[in-house]
């Protein structure tokens, strides 16, 4: 994968709250669990 390209993902995943930029280094926010939560919600036990 392109540099470029990589940056405009994490870019893009800073500016949607997925993850923070902190002297250089990228961290994952809890928002992930939202999507976690959902699937979670979605599922059908038989």
């Amino acid at each position: 994968m392109a540099e470029s390209t990589l940056y405009d993902y994490l870019t893009t995943l800073v500016h949607l709250g997925y993850l923070v930029k902190d002297n250089g280094k990228y961290t994952l926010t809890l928002r992930f669990l939202d999507h976690d939560m959902a699937a979670q919600s979605e599922v059908r036990y038989i």
